[in-house]
């Protein structure tokens, strides 16, 4: 069984650590008109004070699975055509705190059946692992322009990409025992891991009931506020209705429609793999940064294999590619009979310079 962890209200968060701040979006609006206003600096030096002391916003997502029964954990079993990629968690849209602007089933929610152009199918949407990656993502057909979310935001980001930081906090182990000896307590031969995805809100999609359709419970309604509407005065839905995979991409076969994994870890999203053949659970945190400058081929790359990471994952290109709305996910992943990903917990914090 899941638990979502209680996240607090907007901008703030009840799960910080004693001694440990993090600021609110509040907190950084107030410190940046403090300083506008008391030592008279240009917005681009304010822009680069804040980026050295990483002073910025953030949401956090959080799930937790009970552990302490037979099986427990989410557990992502390998050779399971419908258990060996899973959805573990969706972050809030980038800008977003929380997802009071969302709804809480928007965190765990599969998205609904549909098309690549948008067209419902008979679902739900399946998961084909195949040997060969697909040679490009699946964009939505009108990507929404930073417009459509502005409406809903107390200080949208004005740049871009202003997204600085995702941290990813990981609590896991595989099934104990097999592959190589050798390997054993080692990330090497690790057939259990962790991919990031990426998803964005076509512009053209609106909510036609399909998020209510597809969960197995019934989402409650996210809070609505007189922000929450276009100028027009039509309201925006930011449901999984809106919602385009871009990683996995989305195919269509002549039986189904479906998720698109590949058998190996895609080194540009691997987060993080299990040691190999570990009874014991094992808390990872990785840090993908936005200065990040590693060359997956140097020296450089190849620690990052040594210690379970993507080598590709360290080239920042996944952080500063991100723009505002765009919704990161975490899937767990596992591979041939006898590996199981027993997942305990997953967190994702995302920051970004406003």
């Amino acid at each position: 069984m899941a638990f979502p962890e209680n996240n607090g209200p907007e901008g703030q968060s009840s799960t910080q650590q004693a001694g440990e701040y993090k600021p609110t979006l509040a907190d950084v609006l107030v410190v940046r008109v403090m300083l506008e206003k008391a030592a008279k600096f240009p917005p681009e030096l304010l822009d680069l004070i804040f980026d050295q002391a990483e002073y910025w916003p953030h949401s956090e997502a959080s799930m937790a699975w009970q552990v302490n029964v037979p099986r427990g954990g989410a557990g992502i079993v390998g050779g399971d055509p419908n258990g060996e990629n899973k959805l573990l968690i969706r972050c809030p849209p980038i800008g977003f705190t929380d997802y009071r602007k969302v709804g809480e089933a928007f965190k765990t929610a599969p998205l609904p059946p549909k098309d690549v152009d948008g067209s419902a199918v008979e679902g739900p949407l399946q998961n084909l692992t195949l040997m060969e990656p697909k040679s490009s993502p699946t964009l939505p057909t009108r990507e929404a322009p930073r417009e459509y979310f502005e409406g809903s935001m107390t200080q949208p980001p004005a740049l871009t990409h202003p997204v600085r930081k995702i941290v990813f906090k990981l609590r896991s182990k595989d099934q104990g025992w097999g592959g190589s000896h050798e390997d054993k307590g080692t990330y090497r031969g690790s057939w259990t891991w962790f991919e990031a995805g990426l998803e964005k809100f076509d512009e053209g999609r609106k909510c036609d009931g399909s998020c209510k359709r597809s969960s197995p419970s019934p989402p409650p309604e996210p809070e609505a506020s007189e922000s929450s509407n276009t100028p027009g005065g039509e309201a925006l839905n930011f449901c999984t209705c809106g919602l385009q995979s871009v990683y996995p991409p989305v195919v269509s076969t002549s039986s189904m429609t479906a998720y698109h994994h590949h058998m190996h870890a895609l080194d540009n999203l691997k987060i993080q793999a299990n040691k190999t053949a570990h009874r014991e659970f094992v808390d990872h945190e990785v840090i993908w940064s936005w200065t990040d400058d590693i060359h997956p081929d140097s020296p450089e790359g190849d620690r990052l294999a040594e210690i379970g990471r993507g080598k590709g994952t360290g080239t920042g290109n996944f952080v500063r590619s991100l723009k505002l709305g765009d919704v990161v996910t975490v899937w767990g992943k596992a591979r041939f009979g006898g590996w199981r990903n027993n997942v305990e917990s997953v967190k994702v914090e995302i920051y970004w310079a406003i």
